[in-house]
């Protein structure tokens, strides 16, 4: 039963991700209405899909074997992890707000490890290698969105307005790096879980099969369709109103960024790489055009999700102990 139930909140945290991160990836061409949507959404699923299998699955054995010792903590310690997780993750949503669901998730899986089992469960070096990537993805992501955009507007001043006008259109390259970028890291994350309950379960090394990459990206995909749009339209019509231009550097920053990390094995957070990117390119615009009152929320939220995962997960496990569940 354990199993069973792991695997089944394993793929609603994908179906959150779809909610959250989704939202994220389509934000940025919401408000610019140049893009079919039909064909943006069909495109985001397809990329997303194909990013673990065209750039290998070393973000997801990160997850599954770098941050807890799942193998010593058994599969009971990961459900509660989850549970943790989902429940932060649905505050958020609930707020309106974007958060990061790398945070999240490695929040709940050392608070329930630390709480269950003491701290020398959690791989202190893997969690400090996934800590320094999704702090330099958000730092790299503001200052890259920065500059991408200004080397653009140098460009534009040298071009046809003809040119300016087409360069909207280019969204759809940038757009499908974006989601293939998410795939090769984000998307990784439901994909490592997976792997960590199948090796639980038969034994044996840690290994990536086919069904382990489908099935949550096709979870993601119903969770896009069902709640990304509530997401998609905070970030796309509240930091700031942006046009094709702007939304074409933030996706180019963000998957150079994203796919750098990909290749060098570190997870980051794609959704908080997007919205860093959005306020670099939105300071270089023009800072007064931001809404500062989202940003700082957006902030706030990421500063908090972390330990409130932790503390969720942790009481969680301690509860369920408290009562004979585990």
């Amino acid at each position: 039963m354990g199993y069973t139930t792991a695997i089944t909140l394993i793929l609603f945290f994908s179906v959150l991700s779809g909610f959250n991160d989704g939202g994220n990836l389509l934000a940025t061409f919401l408000n610019t209405r140049t893009m079919n949507v039909v064909v943006v959404v069909a495109m985001t699923l397809l990329m997303v899909l194909s990013g673990p299998f065209l750039m290998g699955t070393e973000v997801a054995r990160t997850i599954g074997t770098q941050i807890v010792d799942i193998q010593q903590v058994g599969i009971a310690t990961l459900n509660v992890a989850l549970v943790g997780t989902l429940a932060t993750l649905l505050v958020c949503w609930r707020m309106k707000v974007p958060t990061s669901t790398s945070f999240a998730l490695i929040g709940g899986l050392s608070g329930s490890g630390v709480a269950l089992f003491g701290p020398d469960v959690v791989v202190w070096s893997g969690l400090a290698k996934v800590a320094v990537s999704l702090i330099m993805a958000v730092l790299f992501g503001g200052l890259m969105g920065f500059a991408v955009y200004s080397v653009i507007l140098v460009v534009l001043r040298r071009t046809p307005f003809r040119f300016g006008v087409r360069l909207g259109y280019a969204q759809y390259i940038s757009s499908a790096l974006v989601s293939f970028g998410y795939g090769a890291n984000d998307a990784e994350k439901s994909v490592g879980l997976l792997a960590t309950v199948w090796m639980l379960l038969h034994g044996g090394s840690f290994r990536v099969a086919w069904w382990m990459i489908v099935a949550p990206a096709l979870a993601f995909g119903g969770g896009l369709l069902w709640g990304g749009w509530r997401v998609a339209k905070t970030i796309g019509f509240h930091v700031f109103r942006a046009r094709p231009v702007h939304s074409f550097a933030t996706q180019l920053s963000t998957a150079m960024v994203v796919l750098t990390a990909s290749g060098l094995g570190g997870p980051v957070s794609t959704t908080q790489t997007i919205d860093s990117a959005l306020v670099g390119v939105g300071t270089r615009a023009g800072k007064e055009k931001l809404r500062w009152s989202v940003v700082r929320r957006m902030a706030m939220v990421w500063f908090i999700t972390m330990p409130m995962a932790f503390g969720m997960s942790a009481a969680i496990g301690l509860v369920a102990r408290g009562v004979g569940w585990l």
